[in-house]
């Protein structure tokens, strides 16, 4: 799906998996692809964006512990889009 005007998208992964990526860029699209090398990572993002859609949709979920690298006690997952121009002039 295509928007009329470029929208921020940001995707913030702190020690979930391999992961530490801060990814701020501009898109026109609501449709994105992410491309990598094998054990980068891409599963263990796929995985975070299924538990926040369960828990938008009010399903139960546990033991996340999994998804945390290894040596650490704490992750974060942010994924964050907005058209930055509504409302302005």
């Amino acid at each position: 799906m295509m928007c009329s005007e470029k929208m921020d998208l940001k995707l913030t992964v702190k020690d979930i998996g391999p992961l530490n990526l801060d990814f701020p860029t501009k898109t026109d699209s609501l449709n994105i692809a992410l491309f990598a090398t094998n054990g980068s990572g891409k599963t263990f993002i796929s995985r975070c964006f299924d538990k926040i859609s369960k828990h938008i949709q009010g399903q139960e979920f546990s033991n996340l512990d999994y998804l945390i690298n290894f040596d650490k006690d704490t992750a974060s997952f942010k994924f964050d889009f907005s058209n930055s121009t509504i409302g302005s002039m």
